[in-house]
């Protein structure tokens, strides 16, 4: 560190502290560097460097720097991920009062590891729109390796997507592709494509032929890919996407050259509507309608958690203000899986679609919470269904216990009576009443909704929690 540095930190310190410097063991600190435990980019490290006397600080020197993602706390914690691989050297000093100590640090930072993994890709046809994506970690790019190629009409972006109009069939064509990250070794793997023989398409007719379907079901998570690139009639055919009512695709998935594909991030809630434009030039463009479905992945359970319902649809209310969608899951320490539903003080309805493996009875149980005092619930104001079916329970007394986001505490409360569930999907809605009684912008006074649960029920429950809605 440079004199002039020190001087000046040290005359910061006197005058901040009019003039007095307070440490335990006011001496030059018997600080020493060594090599450090090693890490690894991408990898969480945390490594103390701090002396066991108190009343030290820590800081990097002037002219050293830390392996880059990595910080340097004042109490000595070197802490952070590993953006890239090498051997560093770095000097920290150590302050006490008006001493201080450089000892210089070393350590290695190994190159982090890319996961991709070849597959087979879904089968093309000749002289129709292909794409395919092989990877949507955007932290990584890709090439061809030298000396592979792909079928002839397709090419390779650098985020991954397999794209084009391949011109003849070839059967398992074998394409060795490169991934590449800051920080990580390379990465080859090995993907197989198939182009199969067109369908042979009418190309005079002198106009466009274009009709709409279902895609088929898709998951959050698995790849998908869904042509919808069916229109005929006349030759140069481009497709177009249209969003129905300003809703794009699931997320994680791409519209490119009449395809749809990607791994979709989030799901649909049911069946969403699409629109594409069929276009030639010199010809009427044609619009068709589609739809498409992807559900998120089934869960065998029986605890199901509120803030992976579909709230996408919903307008809450509090004291001082609203909120709608996801911005109404609030975290709260103490809630079981530290999120709940809140903003419930007005007249609004939660649904569960929850499956039974069989028709049986159960017990269902609420986990809820309040931050405006004792709350009753009862058939006035707060209605319990399944399947449509008004369930008549002995009135719940929710308990304000502890308060803030940090102490409010979340309590069991067992509907006083067996519900009936039936053979596949079952519906359940919790519905806040709008009654006298709201505050400030409130209309009603609704609980905090941390989560439901069933017991003594006969073969297996579960559900398809959207997960995505906390992440």
């Amino acid at each position: 560190m440079k004199q002039r540095k020190i001087l000046a930190f040290l005359f910061s310190t006197l005058f901040l502290t009019g003039g007095l410097v307070s440490c335990q063991d006011n001496s030059k600190p018997d600080f020493t560097g060594r090599i450090l435990r090693g890490g690894k980019v991408g990898i969480e490290y945390e490594e103390s460097i701090a002396l066991k006397r108190s009343g030290v600080t820590y800081e990097i020197d002037y002219d050293s720097d830390l392996p880059l993602g990595l910080e340097l706390s004042s109490d000595g914690i070197i802490s952070g991920i590993p953006e890239r691989d090498g051997d560093f050297k770095f000097d920290i000093v150590a302050v006490s009062g008006r001493y201080y100590t450089i000892a210089n640090f070393q350590m290695s930072i190994e190159g982090g590891e890319i996961t991709f993994e070849g597959k087979t890709l879904p089968n093309g046809k000749e002289n129709e729109p292909y794409v395919a994506t092989i990877t949507d970690d955007e932290k990584i790019t890709v090439k061809v390796k030298d000396g592979s190629s792909l079928p002839e009409g397709l090419s390779l972006s650098s985020d991954g997507v397999i794209s084009g109009t391949p011109t003849q069939a070839i059967d398992n064509c074998q394409v060795v592709i490169v991934a590449s990250s800051q920080g990580c070794k390379d990465k080859e793997a090995t993907f197989i494509i198939t182009i199969v023989k067109g369908e042979q398409k009418e190309t005079d007719l002198g106009y466009i032929v274009f009709e709409g379907f279902d895609l088929e079901l898709g998951e959050v998570g698995d790849d998908y890919h869904q042509s919808v690139a069916t229109a005929y009639g006349v030759t140069g055919i481009t497709y177009k996407f249209k969003a129905v009512g300003g809703i794009a695709l699931p997320k994680g998935l791409k519209f490119i050259n009449g395809i749809v594909s990607g791994k979709p991030k989030d799901s649909s809630y049911g069946r969403m509507k699409f629109q594409v434009i069929a276009s030639a030039e010199g010809f009427k463009s044609v619009t068709a309608e589609f739809t498409i479905e992807i559900r998120d992945k089934y869960l065998a359970t029986d605890n199901f958690e509120a803030e992976y319902i579909y709230v996408d649809n919903l307008v809450g209310a509090g004291y001082s203000g609203s909120n709608s969608g996801k911005n109404m899951i609030q975290k709260f320490a103490n809630a079981s899986n530290g999120n709940v539903v809140g903003y419930l003080n007005t007249e609004i309805t939660l649904t569960f679609n929850i499956q039974s493996q069989q028709a049986t009875s159960a017990n269902l149980t609420l986990t809820l919470g309040t931050e405006n005092g004792t709350l009753t619930l009862d058939q006035t104001t707060f209605l319990v269904k399944v399947n449509d079916e008004n369930i008549v329970y002995s009135p719940i007394t929710v308990i304000e216990d502890g308060s803030g986001t940090a102490d409010t505490k979340f309590h069991d409360y067992n509907i006083s009576v067996p519900i009936s569930l039936i053979e596949g999907t079952n519906v359940f809605t919790f519905t806040v009443l709008k009654v006298a009684g709201g505050e400030g912008t409130s209309s009603a006074r609704g609980p905090l909704f941390d989560k439901i649960s069933l017991s003594s029920y006969q073969g297996e429950v579960g559900w398809r929690p959207k997960l995505a809605n906390v992440k």
